[in-house]
């Protein structure tokens, strides 16, 4: 659990309503006045960097957008299923254990800044999280993530902004992430 935490933690480091297919998986973004535009995939890695093994990465794509004065950012990930996961998490995969793990890791490269689980539910297959990052005490950006398994392939889906919070934008993209396929 503690390793899909970590993924989308590491990955703070999509048109008008249609089905983007991003890897194998069908996302449908909900409407909006502007597209969402590729900002990273793994030809922009590979030209950028040859010797990097993507391969061993999985396929992944970084979707950027603006909505208004909000900055989005989707991030699809897609890596063969680790049947030996490791279990070196915390000895209980609390909220704060994996709360104070990510910390010390954002904290080594922004170390004025917080990432606060704001919620997290998993299971072997599939899981959610939501989550803020901080500095100090202003919601610098917030996020929904989603993990799944399809086709022996792992699956994670992450959506961050810079919006104000709101249960509005919450549905929406909890919505999407779920209805994702």
């Amino acid at each position: 659990m503690f390793k899909y935490v970590t993924i989308f933690a590491a990955c703070l480091l999509g048109s008008q309503l249609s089905a983007d297919i991003i890897g194998d998986v069908e996302v449908q973004f909900p409407p909006s006045n502007y597209e969402w535009q590729v900002l990273i995939d793994q030809d922009y890695v590979k030209d950028l960097v040859p010797y990097c093994p993507t391969e061993e990465m999985g396929q992944f794509q970084v979707l950027t957008h603006r909505e208004g004065d909000a900055f989005e950012i989707f991030i699809a990930l897609q890596a063969p299923v680790d049947e030996e996961e490791d279990e070196e998490d915390c000895e209980s995969e609390s909220l704060a254990c994996c709360q104070q793990e990510i910390n010390e890791q954002l904290n080594r490269y922004l170390p004025n800044h917080q990432f606060v689980l704001l919620n997290l539910n998993d299971s072997n297959n599939e899981g959610t999280l939501e989550y803020a990052l901080y500095d100090r005490s202003v919601d610098l950006m917030h996020g929904y993530a989603r993990h799944f398994q399809k086709d022996g392939t792992s699956i994670f889906l992450l959506y961050q902004t810079t919006a104000l919070a709101s249960e509005y934008n919450k549905a929406i993209w909890t919505r999407v992430l779920n209805e994702a396929h």
